[in-house]
């Protein structure tokens, strides 16, 4: 695996992926906007915002996953009346996590150890 991720990374150079992303960014934002940008990820709510970014999208990650189960399992469900074979395997609730149950809208998770509130 060593092998395959070096030889892998060796296909693309940092220039190579600056030069691909630079228009992209070009076409969505002024100079002057990204002279802001710069200025908030450099200011300590930017230092803060990157630090928590990967547990936010993680645990948004996870909703969004957990609703999607809950909503396809009780569509089926709807569905199994009219077509029966759906029934057998909807039995359990096994394939869905805390069966089916996701936060109520605007309950807060308890926040990450070492994340100031505020």
């Amino acid at each position: 695996m060593d092998d395959l991720s070096q030889k892998f990374r060796m296909r693309f150079s940092s220039d190579d992926i600056v030069n691909a992303v630079v228009p992209i960014y070009a076409r969505h934002f002024s100079l002057d906007d990204i002279q802001a940008l710069i200025q908030f990820y450099e200011s300590p709510l930017g230092q803060r915002f990157v630090e928590v970014l990967p547990q936010i999208s993680q645990e948004s990650q996870a909703v969004g996953v957990r609703m999607t189960q809950k909503a396809f399992l009780d569509t089926l469900r709807e569905m199994s009346s009219e077509y029966p074979d759906l029934k057998k395997p909807l039995q359990s609730d096994s394939a869905t996590p805390n069966g089916g149950a996701i936060p109520a809208r605007g309950a807060n998770p308890a926040p990450a150890s070492g994340v100031n509130q505020k």
